[in-house]
């Protein structure tokens, strides 16, 4: 007998789940105040950036062992939607690069030796049971190395190496995603509806002017900020992206520079575009792009490179994140109500959905 499932908030957490439900057997109805493309999900605004590495910083062991587990099951998901789909999503894992000003070396040092202390004070990397060493995650490199990696970026004179980072283009993934879904048959997707609550295995939500409510065999929660009156300790994490255009610059890979008060990160996309961030902004806000936060963005690719003087602002994008006060995703599986959720992934989107997805898979399979 097959197994219903309905995946409430259809972004990229809830669309990951309604594909490893489908893979699994399930029949899927999904519920989502946006349309199937997904323009308002914040999983569409984000940059795509996988540094498992890099994030440890601010977060703690679990957010690094998440995150390797999901570069390891990237590689495969991006497999089975190009072969079901037949769309080409960018990918690229070939490291990141981050960099800093001469008048913010200490800002880079501090950065550095936090992370050396977390990762060689971890007792093993929990995927492969293998001491994990610093080095293998981190390397410094001269001027010489720089340019060597990056030949545009002529103007550091050290910074580090992570070569086990990566990244995805959100604006591949996400139609990829809709189609998978798509073509199965028996597929519900329910657009422009409010889930008002989800009792166990029941939601109840409204559509145009009726409010209605379902039963399946499990309901999975992943709504994001939309659950924030049933997860009364989630609030809003906003990010803003700039987007360039150029085809005076040549950078391959993504780039950080350390900055006094953010983290501001350059990632390269086909068709000469270059997104541009720095998100760390605790405030459920959805206006534009500020001329302030502009401003910094805008002065901090010039000074990765002269040449984006003369880009083009192709578009900004502005969103707001699910997260939790201690800033760790909460996944919450009870089978015996027939309930799960998925919440409070905050900046680490796509490092940690596809791990977390598949801890629910496998709580599931027992229904």
């Amino acid at each position: 007998m097959t197994r219903s499932a309905a995946v409430a908030g259809a972004g990229l957490a809830g669309r990951l789940l309604a594909m490893r439900l489908l893979e699994q057997g399930w029949q899927v109805s999904l519920f989502d105040k946006d349309n199937p493309a997904g323009k308002q999900s914040c999983g569409l605004t984000a940059a795509g950036m996988l540094a498992p590495c890099a994030e440890i910083e601010t977060a703690d062991s679990r957010i690094f062992d998440l995150g390797m587990q999901s570069m390891q099951l990237w590689p495969e998901i991006i497999a089975r939607l190009t072969r079901k789909t037949g769309r080409t999503i960018y990918w690229r894992h070939q490291g990141s690069l981050i960099l800093a000003h001469h008048q913010d070396q200490m800002e880079l040092q501090r950065f550095v030796t936090n992370l050396h202390y977390k990762l060689t004070n971890r007792q093993s990397d929990r995927l492969t049971s293998q001491p994990v060493t610093a080095e293998a995650h981190m390397q410094p490199v001269n001027a010489a190395e720089i340019i060597a990696l990056e030949p545009e970026l002529t103007s550091f004179r050290s910074g580090y190496f992570f070569p086990q980072e990566a990244q995805i283009a959100a604006d591949d993934l996400f139609p990829a995603l809709q189609d998978f879904i798509l073509q199965h048959d028996g597929v519900v997707w329910r657009s422009h509806v409010t889930v008002d609550q989800i009792n166990g295995n029941t939601i109840h939500y409204q559509d145009s002017s009726d409010h209605k409510s379902d039963t399946f065999d499990m309901v999975c929660d992943c709504r994001g900020l939309g659950a924030q009156h049933q997860l009364p300790d989630l609030h809003a994490v906003r990010g803003e992206l700039l987007w360039l255009e150029t085809k005076e610059v040549h950078i391959t890979r993504p780039v950080r520079l350390m900055h006094p008060r953010y983290r501001l990160y350059l990632v390269p996309r086909p068709e000469h575009i270059y997104i541009i961030g720095a998100s760390e902004i605790e405030t459920e806000d959805y206006s534009p792009v500020s001329v302030r936060t502009s401003l910094e963005l805008l002065s901090a690719a010039y000074s990765i490179h002269p040449a984006f003087a003369e880009a083009r602002i192709v578009q900004s994008r502005v969103n707001c994140r699910p997260a939790f006060s201690d800033h760790q995703p909460k996944v919450i599986v009870q089978p015996e109500q027939g309930y799960c959720a998925i919440n409070g992934l905050y900046r680490h989107g796509y490092l940690l959905a596809p791990a977390l997805v598949e801890q629910v898979i496998k709580k599931v399979k027992t229904l």
